[in-house]
């Protein structure tokens, strides 16, 4: 999948795809930031370039969430969440 060879890439690379990903204004490429760094943010501590490139694409993705749910922001951050564990399980279960 192109989007986790990008994170495996080198650290320029990685940020320079992940910056272009969240700038693209695609909110489906800004949700994918969001789970890789999350994921990634369990293996290895993230270097504070990637901790606010992960913060920014999480306001921009609860704020999209929030709005087009008419919801609160603290329930956006809630389902957004339980989405990323979900697909943590997911991905769990397919590679056992």
């Amino acid at each position: 999948h192109r989007i986790d060879v990008e994170m495996d890439g080198n650290y320029k690379q990685r940020i320079r795809s992940q910056t272009e990903m969240v700038d693209s204004g695609d909110i489906l490429k800004v949700a994918q930031v969001v789970k890789n760094y999350t994921h990634r943010d369990t293996v290895e501590k993230l270097s504070s370039t990637e901790r606010g490139l992960y913060e920014r694409a999480r306001k921009i993705l609860v704020g999209e969430i929030s709005v087009a749910c008419n919801i609160e922001n603290n329930k956006a951050k809630f389902i957004i969440r339980e989405a990323v564990r979900k697909g943590e399980r997911k991905g769990q279960t397919r590679s056992h």
